[in-house]
């Protein structure tokens, strides 16, 4: 009799968990076709873009989560406004081109660039979170780890300080 109940609740358990994991993939990728639903269209009013980036000379004791960069004392961040993000809608256009593949293997991330869209809610609708701790060519979107792609670069590079672009170029091209 306590088998049977300790196999109902582990199932209970189980099921819970798929659904709620279900539920929020789901929600991530409904973001993601609003998102760029909205570029299409070209309907950037009230999107935002916020990158968050550790300088390249800072070094850290142990690989940096998105939160750990996020909330980083040494962390500089650069909020663009929607008529800033106007000016390059070509190349967020590229990003609905993009065709994601999941990595074989999945690794710890290590944060050193992190940017967020947000609608004009505060929701967040897109992500990407670079890179993976051992630099295999990975990062992370919409928090699904995939082969790197470099338009997700491009899209950041006009808003990063010049040295910054120069030390992400040098670093991808090392890679």
């Amino acid at each position: 009799m306590k088998l049977r109940k300790i196999i109902l609740l582990i199932f209970t358990m189980v099921t819970l968990f798929a659904s709620a994991f279900f539920i929020i993939n789901r929600r991530n990728n409904m973001n993601s076709k609003k998102f760029f639903q909205l570029i299409e269209q070209e309907r950037l009013d009230g999107l935002s873009l916020t990158i968050y980036y550790l300088r390249s000379g800072i070094l850290t004791y142990s690989p940096l989560s998105v939160a750990g960069l996020v909330n980083g004392n040494f962390t500089d961040s650069i909020v663009i406004n929607d008529k800033s993000l106007e000016e390059h809608i070509d190349v967020l256009k590229q990003l609905n081109d993009v065709k994601l593949i999941p990595v074989e293997q999945e690794s710890s991330i290590n944060t050193r660039i992190y940017y967020v869209f947000k609608n004009e809610k505060g929701n967040e609708i897109f992500s990407v979170a670079m890179w993976r701790w051992d630099n295999e060519g990975s990062m992370f979107v919409n928090g699904n780890e995939v082969k790197e792609d470099k338009i997700f670069y491009e899209v950041i590079s006009p808003f990063l300080p010049e040295d910054e672009v120069q030390r992400l170029y040098q670093f991808i091209n090392n890679n």
